[in-house]
């Protein structure tokens, strides 16, 4: 059964450019996976954040390869119009958690994770509530994401 030991192998697929900077083709300890699907899904919220740019993967790919991820993550969080700066600075941390191209220090406690994603604790502009992507896109696959873990 999958998830009985820490130590487990597991093998896990490769897809651009969702795949963590440590990835290589063998078999990963079952913790180590679970870093690397953490730091996919940092990389899928980005790319939500950025639903409206067709070039968005191969910049995604680029700034992984340079080790820019999080400094981008930083700066699109920064320019988000809808958001007060307390909710800017807990998207941020996020970033900071999970795309980390080091996985000795990526977080892996997933509920701290979420809990920085929660649509319901970013303070949102009126005008902008129904239309707000944290709460259209990244809540819902939240919890799609923390029913697996």
């Amino acid at each position: 059964m999958l998830g009985t030991s820490r130590d487990q192998l597991v093998r896990l697929p490769k897809s651009e450019p969702w795949f963590a900077p440590e990835y290589h083709h063998r078999d990963f300890k079952l913790h180590m996976a679970r870093r690397m699907d953490i730091y996919s899904f940092g990389m899928l919220c980005l790319w939500i954040l950025f639903s409206n740019d067709n070039e968005i993967l191969v910049l995604l790919d680029k700034w992984k390869k340079e080790d820019k991820i999080r400094e981008e993550a930083r700066r699109v969080t920064e320019s988000l119009v809808d958001l007060d700066a307390i909710s800017k600075i807990e998207l941020q941390k996020f970033f900071d958690l999970v795309l980390v191209a080091e996985p000795k220090h990526r977080s892996s406690d997933l509920r701290e994770l979420i809990g920085y994603l929660i649509a319901d604790r970013y303070k949102m502009k009126p005008h902008h509530q129904k239309s707000w992507l944290m709460r259209h896109r990244v809540a819902p696959l939240i919890c799609r994401f923390g029913r697996a873990y």
